[in-house]
Formats: structure tokens, sequence, C-alpha cells
């Protein structure tokens, strides 16, 4: 399996059963076995985990945008403390910049690499507010649509690809992307800002 053209290097997915399975089906085409990683799961909801979904999601939706350091049920996360914590997910996976695009990486992982995570949407909108740059307490979710196996994919390059010690920044090159699929779901009736 091939992502932006390249062959994936590393391959990471949430510790929940639906990732894991998602992954599996995956790991013949990537060639590797994903590793699972507790930092990659879904936002924890506390008290209100495993609650209908259709019950809660507005409410919850509502709770971040408005107060985002605010948990929204007892003993649940708050968007902040997600963000930080998929923010600290991607540092691992990828260390810091410090030379050229494709210098070496002794783990064998960052720079110059490829990886692929299957995780969650929340954590699609979370790792979307870390790399666009959005400040901690930022209204979250940012309310991107990401359908159950839509691709997203980010590329970091430099800020002038003749000058790259004037800087990196990162570019989303795809998001949802769902070809892959055999039937599409219908969206003409959907808005698509809300």
């Amino acid at each position: 399996m091939r992502a932006a053209g390249r062959e994936i290097d590393w391959f990471v997915c949430s510790p929940r059963r639906r990732a894991i399975e998602t992954a599996a089906i995956l790991e013949p085409a990537v060639g590797l076995g994903a590793e699972p990683a507790a930092d990659w799961a879904d936002q924890d909801f506390g008290e209100a985990d495993g609650c209908a979904r259709a019950t809660l999601s507005a409410g919850l939706v509502r709770a971040a945008q408005m107060s985002p350091g605010r948990p929204p049920a007892p003993g649940a996360e708050s968007w902040n403390d997600y963000v930080a914590r998929i923010a600290q997910a991607l540092s691992r996976s990828r260390p810091p910049r410090s030379g050229p695009a494709e210098s070496p990486d002794p783990a064998g992982r960052g720079r110059g690499r490829s990886i692929l995570v299957v995780t969650h949407g929340e954590a699609v909108n979370a790792v979307h507010q870390v790399l666009l740059g959005l400040p901690l307490g930022w209204p979250g979710p940012l309310g991107m649509v990401v359908g159950t196996t839509g691709l997203c994919v980010w590329r970091e390059e430099p800020l002038d690809p003749y000058r790259p010690e004037f800087g990196w920044e990162w570019r989303l090159v795809r998001h949802n992307d769902t070809s892959h699929l055999h039937e599409q779901p219908d969206i003409s009736g959907w808005l698509a800002c809300r």
C-alpha cells in the first residue's frame, strides 16, 4: 500500500476494537503489522462512555465548542486535553525537524517517512486543529465530516522548496477521501458548513 506516492514506513492504530479490526484488514496490503497506541484512542467520555451516540452528540459537541477546557461528563477528558494527547501522539510519531526533509531518523520513523494511522473521527479533527496551528482553547471539534474509512493525508513541506531553512508547514492534501469505497454515499443534500 502506498500513501501519497510513498511506501508506508510505520503503521499505528487506536487500541479500540473497531480500529484494530480495520487495521487487520489493511495489514496484508500495507505489509506491516499495526502497532496499537493508546494515544490514538478516541476521546474518553468518562461516565458518558457507552451511551447512545445520537443522544450525546449534540450535547458533547456543544460542550466542546462552548467550553473546550471543561470535561463534558464526570471522569471525561476535555476537548483541550484530548487535543493535547493527540499532539503528543503526533510528536512521538514525527520528531521535531532539525535538518533536510530526508535526513535519517534513528528510530526509522518521522522525517521523510510515511506513517499510516487508523483512528477515529474525533482524532482526525484534533489532528487538523494541531497541524493547522490552532491554539488549545479553540472551539472544537472543527466540525469537519470524517466518514468511516475516510482517508486524510497531511504532508510536511518547506515554505520555500528552494530554501528549506525558511521553515516548514503542514499541508492538508486530502480530507475524507472515500474514493476507495465501491459505493459512494449520496451527499447532495448535505450542507457544506455548519
